[in-house]
Order: C-alpha cells, then sequence, then structure tokens
C-alpha cells in the first residue's frame, strides 16, 4: 500500500486538526476562450469564502494580505458556505480564497460539480491529521 507521504501534493494534502486552513484556488482559462465557473464543493464543514478576484493572488498567504490592509479579503463578516464559485468569464488568471476550521478528523474531498470536470480529475483530498484522537462518541458505542 502507498504511503500518504508518497501521495502527489496536488491532489491530496494534510493539515491538523482543529485548526484553521486557508486555501487559495487559481484558475487559468485557455486562450481566448473565456473560463466559466467552477461550483466547488467541499464535504465535512463549511468554509468562509474570503474573496476573489482577477489576476494572480497578489499574496503568500491570508495572513500575509490581511497584514498589509488588503482590501481583496474579507475576514470580518465573509459569508459561510459548503459551495462556492470560483470566478467566471475570465480570460486569463482568477482566484478565490477561502476558510475552514478543521473539526472533524478523517478525510475529505474537494471537487468540482461539474460531472465532467470531477470525472476527469477536479477532486482533491484532505486528511485532517489527528494524532491519535479518537472522538468519544466513537469509543462509547456499542458498549455493553
Amino acid at each position: 500500500m502507498e504511503s500518504i507521504a508518497s501521495l502527489d501534493p496536488k491532489v491530496y494534502f494534510s493539515y491538523a486538526n482543529g485548526t484553521l486552513v486557508d486555501l487559495i484556488f487559481t484558475v487559468t482559462a485557455g486562450d481566448p476562450a473565456a473560463h466559466p465557473p467552477h461550483p466547488m464543493h467541499k464535504h465535512g464543514v463549511k468554509a468562509w469564502l474570503l474573496g476573489s478576484g482577477t489576476g494572480e493572488f497578489p499574496y503568500a498567504t491570508i495572513q500575509d494580505a490581511v497584514d498589509a490592509g488588503y482590501s481583496g479579503i474579507n475576514i470580518k463578516n465573509p459569508p459561510l458556505r459548503d459551495d462556492f464559485p470560483t470566478p467566471g468569464d475570465i480570460t486569463g488568471k482568477a482566484w478565490m480564497a477561502v476558510r475552514f476550521r478543521a473539526v472533524d478528523p478523517g478525510p475529505v474531498i474537494l471537487h468540482c460539480h461539474i460531472d465532467p470536470h470531477l470525472a476527469t480529475g477536479m477532486v482533491i483530498g484532505a486528511e485532517k491529521i489527528t494524532s491519535g484522537y479518537v472522538p468519544s462518541y466513537y469509543l462509547a458505542k456499542n458498549k455493553p
């Protein structure tokens, strides 16, 4: 069996349970065709849609953007969603930033809801690392 560490980081990532996780999506349209939005869906807990825009995301991290006072990121009252569309009708690059709190250990899937896109690989696996954590309701279940 293949170890988690050997998986391609473009289709899998991990993070510690109980942490805030920021994801920055980059969409690149073909030239000259405009690109429609991708309805991205994250299983498990919902995510806050922090912002989106055209071009490259101008910072390395969300925290860098917040520290610089970047107006394209909303951390005060972002919408909480389980799906979020990438910017649409672009002819170059665009970005979208989301944040979620990792609160339920185990793998989750993030994918595009356009079936042909999902079927051709527009999906990523995310794993909450738990360091041996087992929720108490699993331990108490089926006990005499």
